[in-house]
């Protein structure tokens, strides 16, 4: 058993900076929001249907309630990471380059999980992404509510709320090209 958890933790995170291959996409979700730029509530399972709505309330690593509102409407870029997971360090800088970029038109916002916060602190020290808002979630409960199933990944959504998850390492340039895209939809 502990061989299986091993193995599958390295193949999630592993991936390098390989701004060629292609990363295991999830599904693209759409999620409206109304027209009054409220999250809505799916009356069949109660979940929120915006996916930012999600962020609401999760505590960030500065020791803060995160407040979700301000990502409506917004395009937005959700980092997934990992303290341990080599790959999520190498995409530091890569986030880092592209807030310096397009921060003026992206929200950014990590979200740390499967960890304690002390080891979070110390990763966002390392890599230099303490611009970053980070919303720490050590039991994975975000990740799994957007579909994460390894690290690092992200999930880019647009300004109508439609969002789409990637899973894998993208590099400086995937990274762009996708944030182009999120700005051009």
């Amino acid at each position: 058993m502990l061989v299986t958890t091993a193995a599958l933790v390295l193949v999630a995170c592993a991936g390098g900076d390989d701004t060629t291959g292609a990363p295991v996409t999830a599904p693209t979700v759409t999620a409206p929001v109304a027209a009054d730029d409220e999250p809505t509530a799916s009356p069949s399972t109660g979940a929120v249907e915006s996916p930012t709505a999600a962020l609401a309330g999760f505590q960030t690593l500065d020791g803060g309630t995160f407040d979700a509102d301000v990502l409506l409407g917004e395009p937005t870029v959700l980092w997934f990471w990992a303290p341990w997971c080599v790959s999520c360090r190498a995409e530091g800088p890569h986030v880092v380059e592209a807030v310096a970029t397009h921060g003026d038109d992206v929200r950014f916002v990590g979200v740390p999980g499967r960890d304690a916060v002390g080891p979070m602190e110390q990763f966002v020290a390392d890599t230099g992404t303490g611009e970053v808002t980070h919303v720490i979630d050590p039991d994975g409960t975000l990740w799994s509510e957007f579909g994460v199933f390894g690290q690092p990944a992200y999930a880019f959504i647009d300004a109508h709320g439609e969002m789409e998850v990637v899973v894998g390492s993208l590099g400086a340039r995937g990274l762009d090209d996708r944030i182009e895209r999120l700005l051009a939809a």
